[in-house]
């Protein structure tokens, strides 16, 4: 028998995984087998119905300074 390792996809799938605090966690949104690429994102997991996963957006995207390119540490 093969068992493959889940990753979590959301913080639905953090928070059933144990995770049961707000806090910032990886989540592998692209696919949830070995080899996808994680993400950082902030789950509130206590907020009424829980299981928040928040993306930062910023900017009116109409010029190249208003995308998204900084790192996570960039906002620490």
């Amino acid at each position: 028998e093969c068992n493959l390792y889940q990753r979590p996809v959301d913080c639905d799938d953090i928070y059933r995984l144990g995770f049961q605090k707000i806090g910032v966690y990886d989540i592998y949104p692209n696919s949830s087998i070995l080899g996808s690429s994680s993400v950082k994102v902030f789950c509130d997991m206590e907020t009424v119905g829980g299981f928040g996963t928040v993306f930062l957006i910023r900017g009116d995207y109409k010029r190249a300074t208003d995308f998204f390119y900084k790192a996570w540490n960039d906002y620490k």
